[in-house]
């Protein structure tokens, strides 16, 4: 079966210039639960460019640490046109994917959401009961060696573990969660 997934892997990637615009792959030290775009619009790096940020979370193995990542995604800008370099292999390298915050977590991030009033703020879900709540913008850009999680509120009411985990787009501040 391994074989058979490999074989399906190299033959869509072999034809994925030819379904779409752009495609880009990049590794992560870590599988993540959870992904969402921020909605921020930094400013372009570069002619041809666009940036845009990502909000990731961590699913290690037991004894290593989790985090909650602000990831940073150079594009290839909306206007340019992909269709002239396509497959030709002179396309110049407009993508990259950088991790730019780490914050700290306890255990593995189940579901990571911001709050659409104030994107900074974002909720996380883990395999305790709780809810953890930051602000990122006032978070280290690289974490404290500890390994604490330091959520700048926990939330707390739940018994068991969940996924659930949504922001009002009505009332700001107002987060529902859900557990088993």
């Amino acid at each position: 079966e391994d074989k058979f997934i490999n074989e399906q892997y190299k033959n869509w990637r072999v034809n994925s210039p030819y379904l779409y615009d752009v495609v880009m792959t990049h590794a992560l030290e870590w599988p993540s639960l959870t992904v969402q775009w921020l909605p921020d619009e930094p400013e372009a790096p570069g002619p041809d460019q666009q940036e845009k940020r990502l909000l990731l979370g961590t699913h290690t193995a037991d004894a290593e640490q989790n985090y909650m990542l602000v990831v940073k995604v150079i594009l290839p800008s909306d206007d340019y046109d992909v269709s002239k370099h396509k497959g030709d292999g002179e396309s110049p390298k407009l993508t990259k994917v950088e991790v730019m915050k780490r914050i700290n977590h306890d255990g593995e991030v189940n579901r990571a959401r911001y709050m659409p009033q104030k994107p900074t703020i974002v909720a996380t879900k883990a395999p305790a009961a709780d809810v953890f709540v930051f602000d990122y913008a006032t978070q280290p850009d690289k974490p404290s060696t500890d390994g604490i999680c330091r959520p700048d509120w926990k939330l707390t009411g739940h018994e068991k573990e969940g996924y659930g985990l949504s922001w009002s787009s009505l009332v700001a501040g107002r987060l529902l969660s859900g557990a088993d």
